[in-house]
């Protein structure tokens, strides 16, 4: 069994922060975790633990993605490697078979809801 796992770092970060640090009266209720979470969160780091316990960055060291969640429970994540090739003629439309298999495993995206 592999594990995936991704860091996020808060795109939207002062007021969350503020809002979280800030607290409120005694008493007062706490904003929820799926409260909390809403907003764009930038992916600092994204790796696959094999189980022999061998770390891999399938989208480089330094990937480049957001995660945003919204007030309704929806979500969109997308995920690239930046350091992927270009495609040589600077046109996806003329890419050869290499090139395409190299963008499409250089990077995912996917939504939904959270329901």
């Amino acid at each position: 069994m592999y594990r995936n796992l991704f860091s996020l770092s808060l795109a939207a970060g002062v007021a969350f922060v503020g809002a979280v640090l800030a607290g409120g009266p005694a008493g007062a209720q706490q904003p929820s975790l799926k409260e909390r979470l809403v907003g764009t969160w930038t992916v600092v780091s994204q790796y696959t633990i094999a189980p022999d316990g061998k770390r891999e960055e399938v989208y480089g060291a330094k990937p480049i993605g957001r995660l945003i969640f919204d007030a309704g429970g929806r979500f969109s994540y997308v995920l690239f490697n930046p350091e992927r090739p270009k495609f040589a003629s600077r046109d996806k439309n003329k890419g050869t078979a290499e090139e395409y298999a190299v963008a499409v495993q250089g990077g995912q995206a996917y939504f939904g809801t959270s329901r």
